[in-house]
C-alpha cells in the first residue's frame, strides 16, 4: 500500500456545525496525496454521521477512529491519530477551523526542499465565527499573530544553537499550536514525542519539544489557517 504524502489528524468532539466546512478545505486540496484520520472523542451530536458522509467524497482516504470514553482533552485523540498514521508528514486540523486551498501543497514542497523535520508557520488567519460563512468579511482579512519575534519572509532554518532557540521560545517568539505546522513522521517516532494527556496546553508542550528536538526547524512566512473564534472554544483558554 502507497504511504500518504501527509497524514492529516483531526480530533473530533460535538463539532457538526463546522466539521463539514474542515474536511472540504481539505477536499480543496491543490495536493491530493494525504490521508485524513479524524478521532472521535465520544461526540454526543451527530459529529461522526457527518464524518461517515464524507467517506465516498475522499475515495478511502479517510478513516475515522472512535475512542472507548471521552478523554476530556484533544491530546488523546491527536496520539490516537497519530498510531494510525502512515504518512511521510503529519498535521493537525481542529475541526472548527479550515486550510487555504494550496496549503499541503505550500508546506510540502519547503519540508521536501529542505528535508526539513518541522515546517512552522508564524501567523494565521482568525474569523470570528459570526463572519465564517460572510464572504466580504473573508476578502478583508489580513494575517495575525500573537509570536513577538522578529518574522521571517522566506523559508528560514532555525539555529542549531539550543540556547538560543530557548531564548526565543520563553521570548514568544514561535506560534506554539500545532495546527501551524507540518512534522515528518519518523522525526516525532524516532524522538518518541507525544501530546501531554492535560485538559490545555497539550499544543505549547508538544511544539517545545519540536522545537529543542528538531535538527532541521524551518521558519515560513505562508499563512495557511483559517482559526475560527468561538466564544465557548476550549482553545480560548489555552490562548497564552
Amino acid at each position: 500500500m502507497k504511504i500518504p504524502s501527509i497524514s492529516v489528524i483531526i480530533p473530533l468532539y460535538n463539532a457538526e456545525k463546522y466539521i463539514a466546512d474542515c474536511l472540504d478545505s481539505i477536499l480543496a486540496q491543490t495536493f491530493q496525496d494525504f490521508e485524513v484520520i479524524v478521532v472521535d472523542d465520544c461526540s454526543t451530536d451527530g459529529s461522526p454521521a457527518i464524518v461517515e458522509s464524507y467517506r465516498e467524497k475522499f475515495g478511502g482516504r479517510l478513516t475515522i477512529s472512535r475512542m472507548n470514553k471521552n478523554s476530556g482533552c484533544a491530546a488523546v485523540p491527536k496520539n490516537k491519530g497519530l498510531t494510525f498514521s502512515r504518512g511521510e508528514y503529519v498535521s493537525f486540523i481542529d475541526a472548527d477551523d479550515a486550510i487555504t486551498p494550496t496549503a499541503f501543497e505550500e508546506l510540502y514542497s519547503v519540508a521536501k526542499n529542505f528535508n526539513a523535520d518541522v515546517v512552522a508557520c508564524e501567523k494565521y488567519f482568525e474569523v470570528p465565527e459570526e463572519f465564517w460563512h460572510n464572504a466580504e468579511f473573508w476578502k478583508e482579512l489580513e494575517p495575525v499573530t500573537y509570536q513577538e519575534a522578529e518574522f521571517v519572509t522566506e523559508p528560514t532554518l532555525l539555529t542549531d544553537n539550543l540556547f538560543e532557540r530557548v531564548q526565543r521560545y520563553y521570548q514568544g517568539g514561535y506560534l506554539w499550536n500545532v495546527w501551524s505546522k507540518l512534522v515528518r513522521r519518523n522525526f516525532i517516532i524516532e524522538n518518541e514525542i507525544s501530546f501531554a494527556e492535560a485538559a490545555v496546553g497539550e499544543d505549547m508542550i508538544f511544539t517545545g519539544c519540536l522545537i529543542f528536538a528538531a535538527e532541521r526547524y524551518i521558519l515560513v512566512p505562508n499563512v495557511i489557517n483559517f482559526y475560527r473564534f468561538i466564544d465557548d472554544s476550549i482553545r480560548l483558554a489555552q490562548e497564552p
